[in-house]
C-alpha cells in the first residue's frame, strides 16, 4: 500500500509545483531558497577573516574609488556598454549637474555626448550613433580652400557603424588627413575628433575607439561625485550556507529581509565576493566570483591615468584565465570597473605579479560570517535609457 501511496503522491506534487510555477513563478524560488536554507550547516562554524591586508572585515563595503578629475570634468562610472549601439549609461544625472550636449571624454580623446538624462542617471552615444549630430570645424593640411579659407564648418553626423561630415559647402575638398574639431555649445575650446578617412560628398571621420569607454568617463560640466554610494544601497547579510570545497555559490540571509536585484555585488572588507544569482523574501543565492561560468572586467592601475584592461574568469579556487583588452602587463591590484554588470567599480579583484598571474584576496577564498550585498537603486531610470536608441 506504501508503494502505491508514493505512485500517487508523485504525479500530484509534480502538478502542485507546476501550477506554482504558472500562476506564481516567483513562489519556486522562494521555496528553493528556504529548502537550501534548512540544510544549510551553522553559520557560526565558519572560519572568520581576520589579519588580512584589505581592511577591517567589519568594513563589508569598503570600495577604493579615486575619481579622474580634470578642470570642470569629472570622473563617472559606467554602469552599462553597448557596443553595437555606441551606448553608455553613466552613473551621474541632473542630481550631478549632468546635461544634455555634454562631451563626453575617454583615455583623452573626445568620444561622444550626453543625450539623454534622469536624476540619477545619464545616457553617453558615441559619434557613430545613428541620429547623433555634432558642429565641428574641418581644418585642412597647410593648404588654402577656394576663398582662401583654412577651415570648413561641417556637421559630424552618426551613421550607425561610422561617422561622416554633411551639411558644408566645400565636400569635395577635403582630403585624407584633415583634423576635425568640435564647435560643441558650452565648449571653451574646440576639441580634436579625429580626420577624415576618406573623400566624397560626406566624407567619413575617423574617430577614437568607442570601446575605452569601459574604464570610465570624464563629463564635462559635472561636479565631485561618490560614484558608487549614490547608486547603491548597502544591504548587510549573514551568510547561511558558505561555499563548499567547490564553490557553486552561497546563501546569504539579508538583514532587511527585502530582495536585491540579480547582478548585484557581495562584498567583504573592499574585496568582490559574487554576484546575487536570485532572490526571494530576504534570502539570496549568491555565485561565487571564483566559480565556473563567473566573469567580470577589471583594471590594473598602472600610475598616473594608465590602466590596463582585464577580463578576469572564475576558476573554482582562482582565476583561470586573463583575456587582455588592452596590450601590455605589469604588477599592481586589480579593481573592479562598471561595464555591463551592476558591480561597482574600485572593489578589489585581486593583484597582478609581472608575469601575469593573478593572487586571490583571502575574503574570496574563506568568506566571513557576514557580507554586504550593494543593491542597485535606480534600475528602472537605467531601463527607460536604454530603451529608445537606434
Amino acid at each position: 500500500m506504501r508503494w502505491r501511496a508514493a505512485l500517487t503522491a508523485g504525479p500530484v506534487l509534480t502538478c502542485l509545483l507546476l501550477l506554482v510555477q504558472v500562476l506564481a513563478p516567483e513562489g519556486v524560488e522562494g521555496l528553493r531558497l528556504r529548502g537550501l536554507a534548512l540544510l544549510a550547516r551553522p553559520a557560526s562554524a565558519l572560519r572568520e577573516v581576520s589579519g588580512t591586508s584589505f581592511g577591517d572585515p567589519s568594513r563589508a563595503d569598503e570600495v577604493a574609488w579615486s575619481p579622474l578629475s580634470s578642470d570642470s570634468r569629472s570622473g563617472v562610472a559606467v554602469l552599462s556598454s553597448d557596443d553595437a549601439r555606441f551606448l553608455a549609461i553613466v552613473s551621474v544625472g541632473e542630481e550631478a549637474g549632468a546635461r544634455e550636449g555634454a562631451l563626453a571624454f575617454a583615455g583623452g580623446n573626445l568620444i561622444g555626448i550626453v543625450d539623454r538624462v534622469t536624476a540619477h542617471l545619464a545616457r553617453v552615444r558615441g559619434f557613430q550613433a545613428r541620429g547623433v549630430r555634432l558642429p565641428v570645424l574641418v581644418r585642412t593640411s597647410g593648404r588654402s580652400l577656394p576663398g582662401g579659407l583654412e577651415v570648413v564648418p561641417a556637421v559630424l553626423a552618426g551613421r550607425g557603424s561610422f561617422a561622416a561630415l554633411v551639411e558644408t559647402a566645400l565636400p569635395l575638398e577635403l582630403r585624407r588627413g584633415d583634423q576635425v574639431y568640435s564647435l560643441a555649445s558650452g565648449a571653451r575650446d574646440s576639441t580634436l575628433l579625429g580626420q577624415v578617412a576618406d573623400e566624397g560628398l560626406e566624407p567619413r571621420v575617423e574617430l577614437a575607439a568607442w570601446t575605452g569607454v569601459r574604464a570610465g568617463l570624464l563629463i564635462e560640466g559635472v561636479g565631485t561625485h561618490d560614484p558608487w554610494r549614490s547608486l547603491f544601497r548597502p544591504e548587510p547579510a549573514e551568510v547561511v550556507l558558505a561555499p563548499g570545497p567547490r564553490g557553486r555559490g552561497a546563501l546569504v540571509a539579508v538583514e532587511s529581509g527585502l530582495s536585491v536585484a540579480p547582478g548585484s555585488a557581495v562584498v567583504a572588507s573592499g574585496c568582490l565576493l559574487g554576484r546575487v544569482r536570485s532572490s526571494r523574501a530576504g534570502r539570496a543565492w549568491i555565485e561565487r566570483s571564483l566559480d565556473e561560468g563567473f566573469a567580470i572586467a577589471g583594471a590594473v592601475e598602472g600610475g598616473g591615468t594608465s590602466a590596463i584592461l582585464l577580463r578576469l574568469h572564475g576558476a573554482g579556487e582562482g582565476w583561470r584565465s586573463i583575456a587582455p583588452e588592452s596590450p601590455g602587463v605589469f604588477p599592481g591590484p586589480i579593481r573592479s570597473v562598471m561595464a555591463d554588470d551592476l558591480v561597482p567599480p574600485g572593489l578589489r579583484l585581486g593583484d597582478m605579479d609581472g608575469e601575469g598571474h593573478v593572487a586571490v584576496p583571502a575574503p574570496a577564498r574563506t568568506w566571513p560570517s557576514k557580507v554586504t550585498i550593494l543593491a542597485f537603486r535606480f534600475e528602472e531610470e537605467a531601463t527607460r535609457l536604454r530603451a529608445g536608441a537606434p
